[in-house]
């Protein structure tokens, strides 16, 4: 069966099964991922006659794969949507649900339900990339009073976090180490490992952010979308 419609089928169970608002939010959920997997995936689709021109997934649902699921939630609903925290707290329970749901109507195996729902528990820490987003670009507009005597920006990796500081690796260049002051706040949520797209800029002896763009769990760098 392909994965449209399977979708539909899911679509169907969520109207069905759920209350209005969390049948809504469900809803746009899944809509989304069917989005992502007919327009941005390597699955393969076709043109819809339908006036709408939207894409028709034709991929067995025994295609879906981890890398779907992971390109999905680490790339297209951070870089294509701009998710917020909530947003991205729905998206990675939906995507729970559609996992059992499929394994429930036997449309999926044991082991590519267990695989699949490794890749959507990966995500766990996803929401939290919102709430720093929103975090450092509150800090960043503050820092623009200051006259930086030095600026850099690329793509930036958390290596580790002090106190009222994270130490950031620039991995666009130079793979130059930065500790860059900042509130706890932000240090309490950001984990090693996190990816940031920033701009810093040096006062009185001092890295602060000065622009900040998107956050990520890991290194999109190589994504195909």
């Amino acid at each position: 069966m392909n994965i449209h419609d399977i979708i539909n089928e899911f679509k169907l169970y969520l109207n069905n099964n759920f209350k209005n608002n969390n049948a809504e939010l469900y809803l746009w959920a899944i809509e989304l991922f069917e989005d992502y997997l007919a327009h941005y995936s390597s699955l393969n689709h076709t043109k819809s006659e339908y006036a709408s021109g939207d894409n028709i997934i034709l991929d067995d649902i025994q295609t879906l794969s981890s890398k779907e699921i992971e390109e999905f939630l680490h790339v297209f609903v951070i870089k294509y949507v701009a998710c917020d925290n909530n947003e991205l707290k729905t998206i990675v329970h939906l995507l729970q649900i559609f996992m059992d749901w499929l394994k429930k109507n036997k449309y999926i195996s044991n082991e590519k339900h267990k695989n699949l729902l490794i890749s959507v528990g990966n995500a766990e820490k996803l929401p939290d990339t919102a709430l720093i987003a929103d975090y450092l670009f509150k800090i960043a507009e503050e820092n623009q009073t200051f006259e930086a005597t030095e600026v850099t920006q690329g793509v930036f990796k958390v290596i580790s976090k002090e106190k009222h500081v994270i130490i950031i690796q620039n991995l666009t260049e130079t793979n130059n180490t930065y500790n860059i002051e900042i509130n706890d706040i932000i240090v309490e949520k950001i984990a090693k490992g996190i990816i940031l797209n920033l701009a810093i800029g040096k006062y009185k002896g001092k890295w602060l952010v000065i622009h900040a763009g998107n956050v990520y769990l890991k290194d999109i760098r190589d994504t195909e979308i």
